[in-house]
C-alpha cells in the first residue's frame, strides 16, 4: 500500500446525479487517502425535481462510474433531518465511523480528511467535522446538477398525461426549456450516462418528465411578479389510538404519494384554514368543534428547500383524539384516498411521502 497522507477520505453529497465533477473529486481523495468513504443524502426521501433518484440508485451510478479503483471507494447513505441537524449529525458520524473500522490502517494510520467544495450555503455540512482534516476541492466550471436533471427530465412539448400509466389530471404544454449550458450526457461519465438512458424505459422516469414539467409551469406563472412569491399552507396531524391520519395526493405534484390533510389558506385564519382542508380532504366523522378543541400543539416548518415550487411555509397543527375506535374517514377533494396508518406502517412507508411530511410527524410524536 502506497505511504498516503491519510487513511480515509470523506465525500458527503446528494449526487443527483453523479457528474464529471463528482468523480473528479473522488479521484482527487484517492491520490491523498488509502480509501474514500462516499456518503449518500437524502436516503429514503420520495421522488422530486430535486431528489428524484433513490440512494440506491445513485449507489449504482457512483460504483458504476468508479469501477476502475474499487476496492477503495465504498458508499454509505444518510437521511435527512431537515429540521434537526444535530440529529443529523449524530447518525451520520455513526455510520461513517462504522465504516471506517472496516478500513483501518494496519500501520495505525487513523487520519482522516473531508474532502469537498464550500459552493454555496447548501454546503453549510462541512463545518460540522471540526475533528477531520478539511481539503478544499474546486468543482468544474458550470457544472451544476440542477441543470443536467432540467435537460434530462425536459421532453417539450409533455405529451397528454395518459400516455403515462397512472397520470390522467392534466395536460402541460412545456414550451420554455431552457438552454443548458451542455447537454446532460457531456456532464456525466460514460457509466453514469449509460445507466441514466437505461432509466429512461422506466416507469419512474416518465413520472418525474411529468413533475418537472409541471413545477416549470408552476414557476412560470409567476416569473413577472415585482417580488419573489412565498405561499402559506396549513397541515393537520391528527393522532388516534397510535394512528396518524393521512391522504394519497390525487393531483401533482407528488400524485399519489402520502401526505398529510392540508392546504392552501384563503380569508381565514391559519388554524381554521387546517380544520377546513382536514374536513374537506378527509371527509372526518368528526365535528369540528372537537377538533378545534384538540389541538395540543402546532409549529411553523419553514425550511427553504422543503417544496418544490418554491417557498412555501406550512404551519402545522397536531390534534389528538385520543383512544378510541378510529373516525370513519374518505378522501375527497384532491385527495385519492384518506386513511388511518399505524406509527409502524408510517415507519415501513416513509419513501412514500410527499415532501416534508414524514418530518412534521415525527416532530410531534411526543404528542401522541
Amino acid at each position: 500500500m502506497l505511504n498516503r497522507k491519510y487513511n480515509i477520505a470523506v465525500m458527503i453529497g446528494r449526487f443527483q446525479p453523479v457528474h464529471h465533477a463528482h468523480l473528479q473529486v473522488i479521484k482527487e481523495a484517492l491520490k491523498i487517502a488509502n480509501h474514500v468513504i462516499v456518503v449518500v443524502g437524502s436516503y429514503n426521501s420520495s421522488p422530486n425535481v430535486r431528489n428524484p433518484w433513490t440512494a440506491t440508485d445513485r449507489t449504482e451510478m457512483i460504483l458504476a462510474a468508479t469501477a476502475d479503483f474499487v476496492p477503495r471507494v465504498s458508499c454509505i447513505s444518510a437521511r435527512d433531518y431537515l429540521y434537526n441537524n444535530n440529529t443529523w449529525l449524530h447518525e451520520l458520524q455513526n455510520r461513517i465511523d462504522k465504516e471506517v473500522r472496516l478500513h483501518v490502517d494496519k500501520n495505525g494510520n487513523d487520519r482522516i480528511a473531508l474532502i469537498g467544495c464550500k459552493k454555496d450555503d447548501s454546503s453549510f455540512y462541512l463545518s460540522f467535522f471540526p475533528q477531520w482534516d478539511f481539503v478544499p476541492h474546486d468543482l468544474i466550471p458550470n457544472m451544476d446538477a440542477t441543470d443536467i436533471r432540467d435537460d434530462y427530465f425536459t421532453v417539450a412539448p409533455v405529451r397528454k398525461m395518459t400516455d403515462y400509466v397512472g397520470w390522467s389530471d392534466h395536460v402541460v404544454e412545456d414550451t420554455k426549456k431552457r438552454k443548458p449550458i451542455r447537454h446532460w450526457k457531456d456532464s456525466v461519465p460514460g457509466p453514469v450516462a449509460d445507466w441514466l438512458e437505461k432509466y429512461k424505459d422506466t416507469p419512474a422516469y416518465a413520472r418525474m418528465v411529468l413533475e418537472f414539467a409541471y413545477i416549470r409551469d408552476y414557476k412560470n406563472r409567476w416569473q413577472h411578479s415585482p417580488f419573489k412569491p412565498t405561499f402559506v399552507t396549513a397541515d393537520a396531524v391528527v393522532v388516534r389510538s397510535g394512528h396518524i391520519l393521512v391522504v394519497k395526493r390525487g393531483r401533482t405534484p407528488g400524485k399519489g404519494l402520502l401526505a398529510l390533510p392540508g392546504g392552501f389558506i384563503g380569508d381565514e385564519s391559519i388554524k381554521d384554514a387546517a380544520i377546513r382542508e382536514l374536513i374537506e380532504e378527509t371527509e372526518i366523522d368528526v365535528s369540528r368543534d372537537i377538533l378545534n378543541k384538540s389541538i395540543v400543539d402546532s409549529k411553523v416548518f419553514d425550511h427553504p428547500l422543503r417544496s418544490a415550487r418554491g417557498r412555501t411555509i406550512t404551519h402545522a397543527f397536531c390534534f389528538n383524539l385520543g383512544d378510541g375506535p378510529l373516525p370513519l374517514v374518505k378522501g375527497s377533494d384532491d385527495a385519492e384516498e384518506a386513511m388511518w396508518m399505524s406509527l409502524r406502517e408510517i415507519g415501513i412507508n416513509e419513501t412514500q411521502f410527499f415532501e416534508d411530511h414524514l418530518h412534521i410527524i415525527n416532530h410531534f410524536a411526543s404528542k401522541f
